[in-house]
């Protein structure tokens, strides 16, 4: 795999089951060995970490930690790190838990079951200053997160800047690669992107995309 965003990163993992804090380091320290992976067990050490730690570069924080009730982690972590975007990381939840998250300013949510390749491009999205918000939040075409207004009806406004950029290329024929130099991004990137944008218009490939843009008189 590329190694893209990632790179040289210092990552604060705040989750209180040992075993999962171990794996998800083996799969990050796997795929780039620079990444700095700095763990907290329990809600408060995280505190301390935030505020002894300056250049965090991104937060992953488990979406039930003991002693925390709700989004109020995400609420007290965002007041303490108000410039370091933070992922709500859950292995069970509801849509409901998605969407409060996005409200409460989180910069993504990622289901603990997703594949390392699928964590990995997530977390790379964030990075570069995007969100991640995973096929869960949506329903019958309609998005469950802060954009709940964007429907069905016009599914253009759920998408975000780099999805519009992604998209205007492909109604203009570009491949991936092409797509990825036009935009200085890796061709991963670019993959998680169209599969984001597919999701939200309700299309399952390039062709229907590019369809229904220039059926829609979309102009990006």
């Amino acid at each position: 795999m590329q190694q893209g965003v990632l790179l040289a990163v210092k990552i604060l993992l705040v989750d209180d089951h040992d075993l999962f804090r171990e794996g998800l380091k083996l799969l990050l320290n796997k795929l780039d060995q620079e990444i700095e992976l700095i763990e907290a067990e329990s809600f408060d050490q995280a505190i301390r970490v935030v505020e002894d730690t300056a250049d965090v570069d991104l937060i992953l924080l488990d979406l039930k930690m003991p002693g925390v009730k709700g989004m109020d982690g995400l609420v007290d972590m965002r007041a303490r790190a108000a410039d370091t975007p933070i992922v709500i990381m859950s292995g069970a939840y509801a849509q409901s838990d998605i969407a409060q998250a996005f409200q409460h300013g989180a910069a993504g949510f990622i289901p603990k079951t997703m594949s390392s390749r699928a964590m990995y491009s997530a977390l790379n999205l964030v990075l570069s200053g995007e969100r991640y918000i995973p096929s869960a939040a949506f329903l019958d075409g309609e998005i469950r997160t802060d954009d709940a207004t964007a429907t069905a009806d016009d599914p253009f406004r759920a998408l975000t800047r780099r999805e519009r950029e992604v998209l205007a290329l492909l109604v203009d024929g570009l491949s991936n690669r092409q797509i990825a130099e036009r935009l200085q991004l890796q061709e991963v990137s670019v993959r998680a992107r169209l599969t984001g944008l597919f999701k939200k218009l309700g299309v399952h490939n390039r062709t229907q995309a590019a369809s229904l843009a220039i059926r829609e008189g979309y102009r990006g």
